[in-house]
């Protein structure tokens, strides 16, 4: 504990008889409770206020300007006051209703005690014994709080770790290393020096062999993919500005087949599959749960004529060229590792043998 600490003490009334010293029982109970545990300690302001927040505001203020070391009124420490409302709460359960507060500002402690001059003798009981390491802590006496921080764990049955000035002990001589201390740049230069003489060789290998090799080279597409516009459904390959309606249906087009050179004509449609190539003139593919048979051929055996019952959007249902990799994109940088998907990337562009380094 410090030789003098300072003490402010400010009692807040809420009505009139703030200004009657005689009625103030906490303020004469609270000096006498500090003077007992702290007898070198000074009482530097006592002053009773109306439960107003600018005259209280400004009162504390001007203790702060004093330097005062621990005012009790209002603020918020958080273990101090769990440790006085539980102790309270054990005496008089009506106790949770003063709500208890504290708080530091600069090397401040503010404390707000209940009103009752029990209640401030309790809780004051409570939070005396640790006011002096915290007042330590607030203007760094750090010898103090180490060795109240020891005698603290001591008491609670902890061990404190005995530490030793390193003045005292006898250290071994430095170690000299065989090479010199060089410059960061000098370093860099030497580093880079090496790298750079050092020959990249390179091997082909099958693709299948290459995972997680490096790639010595770029890899571009040398064509998009697809190449040419598809179907992602089953449907009729149609022109969207004929919108709903009857169609006359063309020739069937299955997958693999390569794509047609008849132009679809305004109010046809083209049986088409999925993955099938779109014909020339065709914007739209209208999946096959959207149309209706309007008419069959004489045997039964193919649709004459199918209804469109729903307008289709443009390229609505259509894998355009490129979709996937266009022409002469980059699609492998020299210096990457080949993972799973670059393998797929890689056969998909037909490469078969691929330039790694060793």
């Amino acid at each position: 504990m410090p030789v003098e600490i300072s003490f402010g003490i400010l009692t807040g009334k809420y009505d009139s008889s703030y200004a009657d010293k005689v009625n103030d029982l906490s303020s004469p109970k609270l000096k006498e409770e500090i003077l007992k545990e702290f007898p070198s300690a000074e009482i530097s302001a006592i002053k009773i206020v109306p439960d107003d927040l600018q005259e209280i505001k400004s009162t504390l203020t001007e203790w702060f300007d004093l330097k005062i070391n621990v005012i009790f009124t209002t603020g918020n420490l958080p273990d101090m006051i769990f440790a006085m409302i539980i102790s309270s709460l054990k005496i008089n359960p009506i106790a949770m209703l003063s709500r208890p507060l504290s708080g530091i500002r600069d090397n401040t402690m503010i404390v707000n005690l209940p009103g009752s001059p029990e209640m401030v003798s309790e809780c004051f009981g409570i939070i005396k014994e640790a006011l002096p390491l915290a007042l330590e802590l607030l203007t760094e006496q750090k010898k103090s709080v180490v060795s109240g921080h020891g005698a603290i764990l001591s008491d609670s049955g902890a061990s404190v770790v005995q530490t030793t000035s390193l003045s005292k002990v006898k250290l071994a001589p430095l170690r000299k290393y065989c090479y010199p201390i060089i410059d960061v740049e000098v370093a860099s230069a030497i580093i880079k020096d090496i790298c750079s003489d050092k020959e990249e060789t390179t091997e082909t290998v099958p693709l299948e062999r290459s995972l997680n090799r490096i790639v010595a080279e770029d890899f571009c597409a040398e064509e998009s993919i697809p190449s040419f516009a598809t179907s992602i459904i089953d449907g009729y390959a149609v022109k969207r500005s004929d919108g709903k309606g009857i169609r006359v249906v063309k020739n069937v087009a299955t997958a693999g087949d390569n794509p047609i050179d008849e132009v679809l004509k305004s109010g046809e449609a083209k049986r088409i599959s999925m993955g099938d190539p779109i014909p020339a003139g065709a914007d739209a593919v209208v999946p096959v749960e959207d149309t209706s048979v309007d008419k069959y051929s004489i045997d039964g055996s193919k649709v004459i004529k199918v209804e469109i019952k729903r307008a289709p959007n443009y390229n609505g249902n259509i894998r355009g060229i490129g979709s996937d990799v266009s022409k002469n994109s980059l699609v492998l940088k020299k210096g990457e590792r080949i993972k799973h998907f670059s393998l797929g990337v890689l056969a998909m562009l037909g490469k078969t043998n691929i330039l790694v380094y060793k």
